[in-house]
């Protein structure tokens, strides 16, 4: 697929992704241990705590469960607190105060902020890189979130060829 990408249309490549490789992660997770990454966040930063306790973490310990709790909020993480730090967090992504995603023109997709560069270049790539992290992680467990790309970024990701209409502002 990434050697021939011509081969399949976008829709085929989403079908495959869903199908295949979703099986082969969840496949390769099996061994990696059985303890638990605590994440204490306040509700109302959610982006910011989140992006601070897991920043450092390496990429292989995301592969482990995290178990959520807010701040002076009593609860215990058996799905339910999980489930809102995705929704919240996967919100949180597109804040205009951290200039990381702008909203397409129909205003139901988002592409990256090229004004990015606001931030210091390492923070910039560290926001970036939790990010497609936090994405990765979220598709593994089957989380839905409530963001949504434009069909560029998409290809561009899979390693499609783009073209000009894939350039356009458009939603499907």
């Amino acid at each position: 697929m990434i050697q021939v990408p011509q081969l399949l249309d976008f829709d085929s490549k989403r079908l495959i992704w869903k199908i295949c490789v979703k099986k082969f992660i969840k496949k390769n997770l099996k061994d990696q241990g059985d303890f638990e990454i605590d994440l204490q966040v306040r509700r109302n930063h959610v982006f910011g705590d989140s992006f601070e306790t897991l920043k450092h973490i390496q990429l292989d310990s995301w592969k482990q469960k995290f178990s959520i709790e807010f701040h002076d909020e009593e609860g215990v993480d058996e799905g339910g607190l999980s489930k809102e730090w995705y929704e919240l967090l996967s919100r949180g992504i597109f804040d205009p105060n951290y200039a990381l995603f702008l909203q397409s023109a129909k205003g139901s997709t988002y592409y990256p902020n090229p004004s990015s560069i606001i931030h210091e270049k390492e923070e910039m790539i560290q926001l970036f890189r939790f990010v497609g992290r936090f994405i990765g992680k979220a598709i593994i467990e089957g989380q839905l979130l409530d963001c949504y790309f434009v069909k560029a970024l998409y290809k561009i990701m899979l390693g499609d060829t783009l073209v000009l209409q894939d350039l356009e502002d458009y939603d499907e």
